[in-house]
């Protein structure tokens, strides 16, 4: 439903890459706005993960970036592929962080 976004607001320094391929590195002025940060450490969440995702982490990999994957934000078709694909990414060299686990609260006394 596009209705879940109309409330919310993206800073104006915060770029939009359109993605024609795969990979979202391949987006035109990606790498370019990446380099422009001066980091080299990269948290990625996204859908398909066995494509997508993937395939992205590759290119970020193979251009000497480190890599986290954020495992709560990643998702696919199915839990098999996503679980496939999350093990090729960490056999490559991602780190798989780990899940948000909600906090219990203590009542007070």
């Amino acid at each position: 439903d596009q209705n879940l976004f109309l409330n919310l607001v993206r800073p104006d320094d915060i770029p939009i890459f359109g993605k024609m391929e795969f990979s979202a590195y391949l987006a035109p002025g990606f790498t370019d706005h990446l380099a422009s940060l001066g980091r080299k450490h990269v948290i990625v969440a996204g859908v398909e993960t066995h494509i997508c995702v993937n395939q992205t982490v590759h290119h970020l990999l193979e251009s000497e970036y480190d890599v986290t994957l954020a495992t709560d934000a990643i998702t696919g078709r199915g839990e098999d592929a996503r679980a496939s694909a999350l093990r090729r990414m960490v056999a490559a060299g991602a780190v798989a962080g780990r899940r948000a686990r909600p906090r219990r609260l203590r009542r007070e006394s």
